[in-house]
């Protein structure tokens, strides 16, 4: 798994490329720990080109939304492909965070917040 920041505004943007699973999540998780005592208060997780992700792949993105949270902040995901977003819906996260179908879309939202 790959990870690319970029920062637009004031909004960090995670592109995330590969399969997000227990041995590449904690990556994903120290970089939005690093972001979020950096007092960013909006993320956005990019995963046009995440193929898999696994329950603790899962885990690790709820739980950045928490922490976000608590500091007032928040996160937002977009782009997700047909098999990654059927685990959202299964597995009931889709009704937890905020997805959007493509990037312009999910940072218009994040600019009116």
């Amino acid at each position: 798994m790959n990870i690319t920041r970029q920062d637009q505004a004031d909004v960090v943007v995670l592109t995330i490329d590969g399969r997000v699973d227990t041995n590449t999540s904690i990556k994903l998780s120290g970089m939005l720990d690093d972001i979020i005592a950096s007092d960013c208060k909006k993320i956005l997780l990019d995963m046009e080109a995440v193929d898999h992700i696994s329950s603790h792949g899962l885990r690790v993105i709820l739980q950045g939304s928490k922490n976000v949270e608590e500091h007032g902040g928040i996160i937002v995901l977009c782009s997700l492909s047909v098999d990654v977003s059927t685990i959202f819906k299964l597995s009931g996260f889709s009704n937890l965070l905020l997805i959007y179908p493509n990037k312009a879309m999910a940072l218009h939202e994040l600019s009116g917040m």
